[in-house]
């Protein structure tokens, strides 16, 4: 790994992610697929086992909404694509707790 905002090459000359860089495209992936598998990870990426561990422990401790599924993969737990899409600013919890603070409780008009 290189320092924040420097590049760096592998053994072959080719560029290297940064980890957060790395890091961001994962939780990027699970959002917009809904879960991912460890194997996909590493062929994407061309993760090693270390970096993976990495990875992994840095995602399940930093975002809650990811769970993991049997040693297999991560999966994204947070409001569906589909919730997204109709609440695209602030997020599909975030609105609906907004109208249950003003009074609006369960009901939303459509």
């Amino acid at each position: 790994m290189s320092a924040p905002g420097e590049g760096d090459t592998g053994a072959e000359g080719e560029a290297v992610m940064e980890f957060y860089a790395i890091l961001d495209q994962i939780v990027h992936l699970l959002r917009s697929r809904g879960r991912v598998s460890y194997r996909a990870l590493q062929r994407q990426f061309a993760l090693d086992d270390a970096l993976l561990a990495d990875l992994k422990a840095e995602i399940l401790y930093t975002q809650h909404p990811v769970v993991e599924d049997s040693d297999r993969g991560l999966v994204w737990t947070g409001a569906s694509k589909s919730l997204r899409r109709f609440f695209p600013i602030f997020g599909a919890w975030s609105c609906l707790e907004l109208l249950s603070s003003h009074g609006n409780h369960g009901y939303v008009a459509v």
